[in-house]
């Protein structure tokens, strides 16, 4: 069998002849396939190497007068605030349940409502300590509880 180089070669049924603009056009659009795999494969990979988020800081921030905490049906909130030495928070009570506010008196002493707050009642306290103080109330220490970071 004789085989002009003008004619493509076959074998079995695949044509490996790189002539003709049908072939051409296939091998470019597998080009372009391949291409777009490459980059989504090598996008997966980048974001799975990311560094993880820092943890968010649920503190609120110090605020330049007064820190306002408010006892809500679910607890305190913010259950974390940051004051300046000095500086007087109001604990607001919002709940429908009374509620009373203290803390261990020997780290921070005259820190106690005293009485039951009732749903609309204050209790305000300055912080004239530097230091992070725990504080609750005594019927429910779990559910309602707090740090005060004072710098």
């Amino acid at each position: 069998m004789e085989h002009s180089s003008n004619q493509p070669v076959v074998m079995g049924s695949f044509n490996t002849s790189l002539k003709g603009p049908s072939n051409r056009k296939a091998w470019l659009i597998l080009l372009g396939v391949a291409l777009v795999v490459a980059l989504i494969i090598g996008f997966i990979i980048a974001t799975m190497h990311k560094s993880p988020e820092p943890e968010a800081d649920n503190s609120v921030p110090i605020s330049e007068n007064v820190g306002n905490v408010n006892l809500e049906i679910t607890g305190v909130t913010p259950t974390t605030l940051k004051v300046k030495k000095g500086q007087q928070v109001t604990f607001t009570n919002h709940d429908t349940r009374n509620h009373r506010l203290t803390a261990d008196q020997s780290v921070l002493p005259g820190f106690d409502s005293t009485e039951e707050l009732a749903t609309g009642d204050s209790y305000t306290y300055i912080f004239e300590i530097a230091g992070s103080f725990k504080y609750y109330d005594p019927a429910d220490p779990k559910g309602f509880n707090g740090t005060i970071i004072v710098e």
